[in-house]
């Protein structure tokens, strides 16, 4: 990576990744009940994210029928829809 980098720009880089791990403990000791809920959410939605993929990823190797794949994108869409408009 140094080289794609170079050393100064690296160093800044490894800095800020440090700097937020400690912002993220920070706010999971300051918070802990909403830093729980954040971390369920987005764990619930990337698992959404890799259902629809799934889905879309069988249909297109013929696997799930056309309108089968509507059915389960479509239902998809209402939970993430529902995952996103949650406090």
């Amino acid at each position: 990576m140094q080289v794609l980098m170079g050393k100064e720009l690296l160093s800044s880089y490894k800095q800020q990744i440090l700097s937020a791990k400690r912002f993220v403990l920070y706010i999971r000791d300051c918070y802990p009940d909403c830093f729980r809920f954040a971390v369920c959410k987005v764990a619930a939605t990337l698992l959404l994210n890799l259902k629809i993929k799934l889905v879309k990823d069988t249909a297109s190797k013929g696997l799930v029928l056309e309108e089968d794949k509507e059915k389960l994108l479509q239902i998809l869409d209402e939970q993430q829809f529902r995952l996103s408009s949650s406090a």
